[in-house]
């Protein structure tokens, strides 16, 4: 893989933004080589780093709302110097682009480059990360995901891919809840996989939260089909048949 200098390996861990690890593993030896090209692609591979929430607990996000990148060592030297080297991932950012002529924050750290651009803009955009961000916190939210019981991580055939199935029980475990079913695909290439689980009820109808769209049904083997683009990611819910005796 290549290496991103602004990487140093301490006591304190990986000193890199998810903005830059993104960009390493997509080849890119140094943050001055990324092109425009290639934003589109490190923005959904960081999108699909916030789709993993769609799962039990609490949501954080911090500076990388701006996509923020890691700075040149060079610039946070003092501070560095004593061995702390998350520093570097610490640039200052202006979430509303108050003052874009700053170079540095009040505090005098140094303003770090950033992928996305700034937040008005993105918000203007549909397409954009804040936007799409703010479409899986929505779904996130009118889920009650974050009160759910996780329930399996099934095994699947593509290396790339990560499926989490959940109760959307609030919580009660002994409660009659939908199951939910989050798909992954880590891989930047499209792929088709299955989902088994034994908690997928059959001839339940699997509905794309998302798109409000059947995209198929659990077979007698307690399995569907999916489907999803390079970096994708699915939030699935599924419909138990209604008897209607």
């Amino acid at each position: 893989m290549p290496v991103i200098t602004t990487w140093v390996f301490t006591q304190n861990g990986i000193a890199c933004t998810a903005t830059s690890l993104i960009a390493a593993t997509r080849g890119i030896p140094t943050l001055d080589e990324i092109t425009e090209d290639e934003i589109p692609a490190i923005r959904d591979a960081h999108l699909l780093l916030c789709a993993t929430t769609p799962e039990p607990g609490v949501f954080a996000r911090r500076a990388g709302t701006a996509g923020m990148l890691t700075l040149p060592g060079d610039e946070v030297a003092d501070l560095i110097r004593v061995g702390d080297t998350r520093w570097i991932e610490r640039g200052a950012h202006d979430l509303l682009d108050a003052d874009p002529g700053a170079t540095r924050s009040t505090s005098g750290m140094p303003r770090g480059r950033r992928s996305p651009g700034r937040l008005p803009a993105q918000l203007d955009d549909p397409d954009s990360f804040a936007s799409r961000l703010s479409a899986i916190l929505d779904l996130r939210r009118q889920s009650g995901i974050a009160t759910a019981t996780a329930v399996d991580i099934p095994e699947v055939a593509h290396a790339g891919m990560l499926v989490l199935v959940h109760r959307l029980d609030d919580g009660v475990a002994e409660a009659d809840a939908p199951v939910q079913v989050t798909v992954l695909n880590f891989s930047s290439e499209a792929i088709e996989g299955t989902v088994r689980s034994e908690h997928l009820t059959p001839q339940s109808d699997v509905l794309d939260a998302a798109s409000d769209e059947v995209i198929g049904r659990v077979d007698d083997l307690q399995s569907f089909s999916v489907s999803l683009p390079g970096y994708g990611a699915r939030f699935l819910v599924l419909q138990p048949q209604v008897d209607e005796d």
